[in-house]
């Protein structure tokens, strides 16, 4: 998801250090990615390709070295890797399905082993008496936030335990006392920018929750991390980490002062918050890099971006690890007259695949 601009500006810095005009200043640079996944975060796909890593300017003295084994997929799992790699490729069952509201019409028949009407009850299913190792290994996978926040308030409903509420205080980020009017308290609660916690957030003691910024790197506490929530006040939250090298150190959540960076906004938000949010469903661009033994994929609406939905299924390790609830409407679901298949959106960029096969 790195931009080439990143490469650009660790070529120039290592050219100004070691004082070599060579690339990188002649030191040997490995990358890791999977061009199957997610592209930089931009607004539209002309610009996503546009900041493709391979736009790099030197990208031609690289050499390409194509990994072969899947080592996230269980053993015996030969069938369920062909398929992801199938999938990733925009080849697996693909069919033809006029949509007139998209400008292709390439679609995935998912196989009905991994269907369900109801993917809260398949992976979450008694939450009391789940263990926090068993909580920490299960999510619910969804393209959009909105979807992930109906999903996390209905699961924390069930949740056994007191619900503790955390008010942010909120204000607009600048000197200027009338820009500061314009834009009321009340106004500022309701909004939550990408990358932002809730005005108003709820949690339990026990709950899973995900770090929203980066915050201590020795201590694991990076932008990402999952945690156990394990006490609750109005300054700190104690919490386990549940994932990484740092997996089962408690440490302590502070709250802070955050700023959007939402350009859509005509103002900066300034939030002080705890940055965290509840993480029993979580969009798949946060889920990437992520590994789960169970995984829910809830599609209200189909996917939006080159990879998400390879990187969703490929979270798992299994047919049998993960489950997919596909709410029916005129862009998914059973989109062939007379058939029972159930179809959603796959989107590949097919340029983007080739200009690393190419190598």
């Amino acid at each position: 998801m790195a931009s080439y601009h990143v490469l650009n500006i660790v070529d120039d810095l290592l050219r100004d250090v070691c004082m070599d005009p060579r690339p990188f200043g002649g030191k040997c640079i490995l990358l890791g990615g999977d061009v199957k996944q997610l592209l930089p975060v931009a607004s539209g796909r002309v610009e996503q390709i546009e900041l493709f890593f391979t736009n790099y300017r030197f990208w031609r003295v690289f050499q390409v070295v194509h990994l072969m084994t899947h080592m996230r997929v269980n053993a015996g799992g030969e069938d369920f890797t062909r398929w992801l790699e199938d999938l990733g490729r925009g080849t697996t069952n693909t069919q033809i399905v006029k949509d007139k509201d998209t400008k292709d019409g390439d679609f995935v028949n998912l196989p009905d082993r991994c269907l369900t009407v109801d993917v809260v009850r398949e992976i979450y299913g008694q939450l009391h008496a789940l263990t926090p190792q068993q909580l920490a290994q299960r999510a619910i996978l969804c393209p959009k936030n909105e979807h992930c926040n109906l999903l996390n308030d209905k699961i924390l409903e069930s949740f056994p335990g007191k619900t503790f509420v955390i008010h942010s205080n909120d204000s607009v980020a600048s000197g200027d006392e009338d820009e500061v009017a314009n834009f009321p308290e009340e106004y500022l609660n309701r909004i939550t920018p990408s990358g932002m916690p809730h005005h108003k957030l709820k949690l339990k003691v026990g709950v899973p929750v995900i770090l929203l910024r980066n915050l201590c790197l020795e201590d694991g506490l990076i932008n990402g991390t999952r945690l156990l929530v394990l006490a609750v006040t109005d300054m700190l939250i104690t919490a386990e980490i549940v994932t990484g090298r740092f997996c089962g150190r408690r440490v302590l959540i502070p709250r802070m002062d955050l700023t959007s960076s939402d350009q859509n906004l005509p103002f900066v938000l300034k939030r002080r918050q705890f940055p965290l949010k509840l993480c029993f469903a979580l969009t798949i661009n946060k889920a990437q890099g992520q590994t789960f033994e169970r995984v829910g994929i809830y599609l209200a609406s189909p996917v939006f971006s080159h990879g998400q939905l390879y990187v969703a299924f490929s979270r798992a390790r299994s047919w049998n690890s993960v489950k997919v609830e596909v709410v029916k409407t005129k862009h998914q679901g059973y989109l062939l007259k007379s058939s029972k298949k159930v179809f959603t959106k796959n989107i590949v960029f097919g340029n983007i695949l080739n200009s690393i096969q190419n190598e």
